[in-house]
């Protein structure tokens, strides 16, 4: 028996810093669970082979190739194995998409071939084993990057000064130190009794992305020694682009991210600088052109799936809602044929959803003002993943000239 410190010490794991505030895995729940033998034993039993054999490469077990030989020999190593059972509950709800994307950009192809079930899928467990063991601090990516993949983003652009120059890269300019600075001046000037943590910097494609979490809502948990209050964490991401002209913004509250965001461009250009909400605006022959391609079929992979109406044509209804798994092509066409365009005027769209790669994709058409015929195109990002974002985007330009934007937006309180 010992504390969490002394298990983590013998097993040469990180500290418990780096599980309780990096990976923010609750370890003293765990303690019990990476102390007691038996419950070690049932979780090597459970394990696969494919996970037995990565396990017996990174903790350089040597055994023969059974199954019922290597978790033997895996037994016997106990509190060994204590920082790859925390794995284990860290892989929980992680993204395997964002486990295997990081994983095939780290690892080697030994290691992969090791991990992989079929041509398309990987044992995410095993890979994260690897990664693991490789480099431990390539966990703390994962979790950033699986913060990424889940989060919707709100697009913003700078609204001005348009001068604005700098002779620094916007990368170099985003130093730790920096970083930390402007939110403790922030957090001063805001005076509410929470806190920023910068958590990290990651850079795709040239855009730099800040994590940041900060105390939002006040909360409270149970623990033994009772009510601990305190606050609810939030999230907050800034993904801007490489010359800081524009940014994308995940989080939860409206305005705190947007005045960081502003405060770190005044920082860079060194004068005042907002980000707006982007507002692209698309014609009208475009979206009725993509609605009669929608409904006379399955346009380059896009399948109508749901339409919401403001207004029904049925005299005397509400809304009208169409909704099916697969098409709702066919009875929209019929309605079209008894009622007329139903999709005109478009500002009688609640909503569509397509289908695209599987997964049902809300788009609305948003009417700017004092411009009639144009409208701005917004789609709801969460449930693709990260390069299907940007693929379905790729995809509604080429073809419709869609100026594509989130459904998201922030705004100043």
């Amino acid at each position: 028996m010992g504390t969490i410190e002394e298990v983590l010490e013998r097993a040469a794991a990180p500290k418990v810093e780096f599980w309780d505030d990096e990976l923010e895995i609750g370890l003293q729940h765990l303690l019990p669970e990476l102390e007691s033998e038996r419950s070690m034993a049932e979780w090597v039993d459970k394990l696969t082979g494919r996970q037995l054999a990565m396990l017996c490469r990174c903790t350089h077990t040597i055994t023969r190739d059974s199954l019922p030989d290597r978790r033997e020999a895996l037994k016997a190593l106990g509190e060994v194995l204590s920082p790859y059972r925390l794995v284990d509950h860290f892989a929980y709800r992680k993204s395997k998409v964002t486990i295997t994307e990081y994983a095939m950009a780290t690892l080697d192809q030994r290691t992969l071939r090791d991990c992989q079930i079929n041509d398309t899928t990987y044992d995410t467990k095993s890979l994260l084993f690897a990664l693991f063991s490789q480099n431990p601090n390539g966990l703390k990516d994962v979790f950033l990057l699986d913060k990424l993949q889940k989060s919707g983003f709100a697009c913003m652009q700078l609204s001005g000064p348009t001068d604005c120059k700098h002779d620094m890269p916007f990368e170099g300019f985003l130093q730790p130190e920096r970083i930390c600075e402007i939110l403790t001046e922030y957090d001063l000037k805001k005076d509410d009794q929470r806190t920023c943590d910068f958590k990290g910097m990651l850079v795709e494609d040239g855009r730099p992305m800040l994590f940041i979490r900060r105390a939002e809502k006040p909360s409270k948990i149970v623990q033994k020694v009772g009510i601990v209050h305190g606050f609810h964490p939030e999230w907050i991401i800034l993904d801007f682009e490489a010359n800081a002209r524009g940014v994308r913004i995940s989080s939860s509250s409206p305005s705190v991210p947007l005045e960081i965001a502003n405060r770190i461009a005044t920082a860079y250009f060194r004068q005042g600088c907002k980000y707006e909400n982007l507002r692209l605006g698309d014609e009208v022959s475009q979206i009725k052109r993509f609605f009669e391609q929608l409904v006379r079929g399955t346009p380059y992979g896009l399948s109508l799936v749901e339409l919401q109406l403001q207004a029904s044509p049925f005299k005397g209804e509400g809304k009208l809602r169409l909704r099916d798994d697969k098409s709702i092509s066919r009875p929209v066409a019929h309605l079209q044929h008894v009622f007329g365009n139903v999709f005109t005027p478009f500002d009688n769209i609640d909503y569509i959803q397509v289908l695209y790669q599987g997964k049902r994709v809300r788009m609305q058409f948003e009417s700017i003002l004092g411009c009639d015929d144009m409208f701005t195109v917004r789609y709801s990002d969460q449930p693709l993943s990260i390069r299907e974002r940007v693929a379905f985007e790729k995809l509604l330009s080429s073809r419709f000239g869609f100026h594509m934007v989130s459904i998201e937006k922030k705004h100043r309180s």
